[in-house]
């Protein structure tokens, strides 16, 4: 951004990634897939799609000084409630799929598979984990004094300790097995995160807390829930993780 004055050139940098990722996997990564295609569910990627661009547009128009005042604004309600029905009709035609055989993008024998719904909530909590960084650089910058330019600086320690964390995640549910890996990644974030209104008065206090937090919920980045939910899963497993990844 100092190069360019301009904050637009910032998305540049996931060019190089992007290509790295192209001559990577072509080069390294096995293909496999199914031994017989089936007819791809245009109908279930559609009310999918819809359900989901619904109820986000409702969330987007919600006034987080006037959150419940906005509820009742059409645009937010109406929209969410539009998503909701989409959802149900998809649950219901996905049914039906499957049923006939066919292929769906989301498989209702898998949202019945009681394994798979408890990792599906746990993954939702460990997005909650993920989405609670965003309030770091707001954190340096009012409670320790970083100028606004620099706070973003200050998400490094816990960026580079969610790597180490997903490695240790990795060989720990190997180890241990993915249950306790999680239960650990849980105990460790929280002991993480309540150093922050507990203890952190100075900055060396908030590069422990970052790295403590980082390390627990980079556990979760990778192995033990794609692990659940593989297990759950079985034949399923591209169905599983894309529905783990959404929610």
């Amino acid at each position: 951004l100092d190069w360019t004055g301009s904050w637009h050139w910032l998305f540049l940098i996931n060019l190089p990634i992007a290509v790295l990722l192209v001559v990577f996997g072509a080069y390294f990564i096995a293909e496999t897939k199914a031994p017989e295609a089936k007819r791809l569910d245009a109908a279930g990627i559609f009310l999918l799609s819809l359900s989901i661009l619904a109820v986000m547009y409702g969330m987007t128009n919600l006034d987080g000084a006037n959150l419940l005042h906005s509820l009742g604004n059409p645009e937010v309600y109406g929209c969410i409630i539009f998503g909701m029905l989409c959802f149900a009709a998809l649950i219901s035609y996905e049914k039906r799929v499957e049923m006939r055989g066919g292929d769906p993008i989301l498989a209702y024998s898998l949202l019945r598979n009681h394994m798979f719904q408890r990792t599906l909530i746990i993954g939702l909590l460990s997005g909650g984990l993920l989405a609670a960084v965003i309030f770091i650089p707001s954190y340096v910058e009012q409670y320790l004094g970083v100028p606004a330019a620099k706070a973003g600086y200050w998400m490094t320690p816990l960026a580079l300790a969610s790597g180490i964390g997903a490695w240790l995640g990795g060989a720990l549910t190997d180890k241990k097995g993915p249950v306790k890996t999680v239960i650990l990644s849980g105990i460790i974030s929280c002991a993480g995160f309540a150093l922050f209104p507990l203890w952190v008065t100075e900055k060396w206090e908030f590069m422990i807390a970052s790295v403590a937090a980082g390390i627990g919920f980079g556990f979760l980045l990778g192995a033990p829930l794609n692990v659940l939910v593989s297990e759950a899963a079985k034949t399923n497993k591209g169905t599983a993780l894309g529905t783990l990844s959404l929610v």
